[in-house]
């Protein structure tokens, strides 16, 4: 009798270890390989109280936090796990392992399957990013909203005080290309906060916004120059102006990639900026910019000679299309037809690998067809700077792919100097990348991997810069 209970005892202790090993629901972590871009994806799963499974999905390196997975599936019997993400044009199909400790199977976005391999996690992923600020901060934070009146959109973000009643030098921090919030974050990153707070700190008065259609602010980037979007730097600094703790007479741009076009451009429109910090801003065409910045990553990324020349020879293709003086409607017709041609072009695995053809043309035209686009290739910023007549600070990483400093700061020296500006200070960092992270290639495929946001090297450099020029009491005139 004594035998039989201690059979049953242990075949029961058997059934709950398998019935637990079959269990789905926890923290899952995988990487999902794309050519050479590795993506690491995280799952939680977890169960409703009516027994449903849902599941949430993070984009670790891509900053993308909470995507709503639709379709949620699990049988123990089988260990099948399934989930499906309409919104991504996702599907994912695997198999639970025996001892319950990892998934292995496939993810398919657009036609295009890719192995994804998850393994359980004691607790949920998440990204180090040691730089993003944390409270108590000895400084005043108020959320702020004004409005740019000729365009008729209101603009919303967070004015940083130092402690004290002022009043003080203040910057307003613009953005790069691309519908970015007022940290201007990316991949878990948040440069523009980092940078906020390390000024305040430092007795500078900082308002860092969301562009045209993000957050709590109006309008459509898309549909915006970049010569419009300094008119909505200007509105902020008459806002900055309009506040007792702000010095009028000591408020500065900082710009970052397309922000270091909008800055010296409104500072061109103005005579109440006082300086301009240039962060990885650009010196010659956006055309040009797009050529050398697609060619330098394509190589990096394991390209050879003969495909970045096929490259550049479409991208010439599109930007004349898009430089021409037809209907933006005709540009899309054009470009589409080039795209469809070029892809129809490619080895029957190339264009398997790019799923849908007509939704992946659609999207690539939409991209560059469109109102700002359009503005930035045909853009040359070099007669601005050189009626750049303020103090300039000029900021680029050596290993910048995106705004190469060998294209990029000979030319911002060479207008600087011909436009008589003498109050300008150009450094160029070894070793850092287009966000002024250490990195090792400058890989974009890096900005995620990289646990720091931005070097305090370059933190020092523009807090060091103003505090030296601007950061004195006002005088009494």
């Amino acid at each position: 009798m004594k035998r039989a209970w201690l059979q049953i005892s242990l075949a029961g202790i058997a059934c709950a270890a398998s019935a637990a090993m079959a269990q789905i629901e926890g923290h899952w972590l995988g990487s999902l390989q794309i050519g050479s871009l590795s993506l690491r994806i995280a799952l939680e799963v977890t169960r409703a109280a009516d027994g449903a499974f849902i599941t949430t999905m993070d984009s670790l390196d891509q900053g993308v936090f909470g995507i709503k997975v639709a379709k949620t599936a699990f049988d123990a019997p089988s260990r099948a796990f399934i989930f499906e993400a309409p919104n991504l044009a996702a599907t994912y199909e695997g198999i639970l392992s025996s001892d319950g400790k990892k998934i292995s199977g496939k993810f398919t976005q657009a036609g295009v399957d890719r192995e994804l391999i998850f393994e359980r996690q004691t607790s949920k992923p998440t990204l180090e990013r040691p730089q993003t600020p944390k409270g108590p901060f000895p400084y005043k934070e108020e959320e702020v909203s004004y409005e740019n009146k000729s365009a008729g959109i209101k603009i919303a973000g967070t004015l940083s005080l130092p402690a004290g009643d002022g009043p003080f030098p203040a910057v307003l921090l613009l953005t790069g290309s691309g519908a970015q919030d007022r940290n201007e974050s990316i991949m878990g990153h948040k440069p523009f906060w980092v940078i906020a707070d390390y000024l305040t700190r430092r007795g500078i008065a900082v308002l860092r916004v969301d562009d045209r259609g993000v957050g709590g602010t109006g309008g459509n980037l898309m549909e915006s120059t970049s010569s419009e979007l300094a008119d909505d730097a200007l509105a902020g600094v008459e806002f900055l102006r309009s506040r007792r703790e702000v010095d009028a007479k000591r408020i500065g741009l900082i710009g970052h990639s397309e922000g270091g076009i909008i800055g010296p451009l409104a500072a061109t429109k103005s005579s109440n900026i006082a300086f301009v910090v240039m962060l990885a801003g650009t010196g010659v065409p956006g055309e040009e910019i797009l050529y050398m910045q697609g060619g330098l990553i394509a190589k990096v990324m394991g390209a050879t000679d003969e495909q970045v020349a096929e490259q550049i020879s479409g991208q010439k293709e599109i930007f004349a299309i898009l430089k021409s003086e037809k209907s933006l409607e005709e540009k899309r017709s054009e470009v589409v037809a080039v795209l469809r041609k070029r892809v129809e072009a490619l080895p029957e695995e190339e264009r398997k690998s790019l799923g849908n053809v007509d939704a992946y043309v659609m999207m690539q035209t939409m991209q560059v067809a469109n109102k700002w686009f359009v503005h930035f290739v045909s853009y040359d910023p070099r007669p601005v700077l050189k009626k750049l007549s303020v103090p300039v600070l000029v900021l680029n990483g050596e290993l910048d792919l995106q705004v190469p400093a060998a294209q990029n700061l000979p030319e911002i020296h060479r207008c600087l100097e011909e436009g008589g500006n003498s109050d300008y200070t150009i450094i160029k960092f070894a070793g850092l990348n287009h966000l002024f992270q250490s990195t090792k290639t400058g890989s974009p495929t890096e900005y995620g991997t990289i646990t720091e946001t931005i070097s305090p090297q370059v933190l020092g450099a523009i807090g060091d810069w103003i505090v030296r020029k601007f950061g004195a009491p006002p005088t009494a005139n």
